[in-house]
């Protein structure tokens, strides 16, 4: 906003295009700042049926709050400590009852230079991600001597 402009002024109008629920909750903290959004998801987050379980998994890494929501309960992912890329992730995380949550960078590339200098060689990471995204993430935990098992839970 520029210097002389009235800053009582309604501000204009911003697209949401997240799917939901993330375009609700970003839509009500636009409004709280006085934006004027509209909603309009792009996309729709659905929930893939994944039959495997934490079995030999040290931890569990979320790249996506999607991905909290759709990860299935009981199967003893809740118990794994859990790597988030990102501080709203980890609450989403820990809302959902998983923990121990420790939260990372809010981009995957860095949360997995963070786990890489934390986590010894050899370390099982159930990594529960979307079909689609997060590019290189388990390729780089790998390069870097964990071992990494992709569960894809929504798309």
């Amino acid at each position: 906003m520029s210097a002389d402009a009235d800053p009582g002024a309604a501000r204009p109008g911003v697209l949401v295009t997240r799917p939901e629920p993330s375009a609700s909750e970003l839509a009500a903290a636009l409004a709280a700042e006085g934006w004027a959004p509209v909603v309009s998801p792009v996309l729709v987050a659905r929930e893939v049926a994944w039959e495997g379980d934490a079995a030999g998994a040290d931890a569990l890494a979320f790249t996506s709050a999607a991905a909290i929501r759709a990860a299935p309960r009981g199967r003893g992912l809740e118990a794994l400590p859990v790597w988030a890329v990102g501080e709203a992730t980890a609450e989403a995380a820990r809302a959902a009852g998983f923990g121990p949550v420790r939260a990372g960078p809010s981009d995957a590339a860095a949360l997995a230079r963070e786990m890489l200098a934390a986590l010894p060689r050899g370390v099982a990471v159930l990594h529960a991600r979307g079909r689609h995204g997060t590019a290189g993430f388990a390729e780089a935990l790998e390069a870097g001597g964990l071992r990494v098992r992709e569960a894809v839970v929504y798309e």
